[in-house]
């Protein structure tokens, strides 16, 4: 989905039968962030909004909720900001259904399935944040 439409990433889980959506995450021209876990039909059409005013909310079956404000994603932003915590249960890694082509993404973040699966029985959360380009320069530094 390299576009005009915006840059889109993916969040995904290499399973041994594949590879395996999570999340979207589209960073539109217009400097909108969205957030698509792939889960539950898709007439739903879940998404989370982080508008470039600092306008932040939830939709599905074209209704917001828990809207919010948050700091503007500008120059000037400082800090970070959750967009999304996704849980999943142990057994529910089989349920991701929708195959990772990575050609449509401009960058694919894989997390093989024995990294998600250390402690048997145990849960995990994936989120999303946006963060300041500082916290960006220093991760890379301490995870190269």
């Amino acid at each position: 989905m390299k576009s005009v439409r915006g840059r889109f990433y993916a969040v995904a889980v290499r399973r041994q039968d594949g590879l395996f959506l999570l999340l979207r995450i589209r960073r539109a021209p217009s400097g909108i962030f969205l957030v698509f876990p792939i889960a539950g039909a898709r007439d739903i059409n879940f998404h989370a909004s982080y508008h470039k005013d600092g306008r932040f909310h939830y939709k599905d079956f074209d209704r917001k909720s828990f809207s919010r404000r948050l700091a503007k994603p500008d120059s000037t932003f400082h800090g970070g900001e959750n967009l999304v915590t996704q849980s999943i249960g142990p057994e529910q890694w089989r349920n991701l259904k929708t195959p990772c082509r990575t050609d449509e993404f401009f960058e694919v973040f894989e997390i093989p399935l024995d990294e998600l699966m250390i402690v048997e029985h145990s849960w995990t959360y994936a989120a999303v944040d946006v963060t300041e380009p500082v916290a960006i320069e220093l991760y890379e530094k301490m995870c190269p």
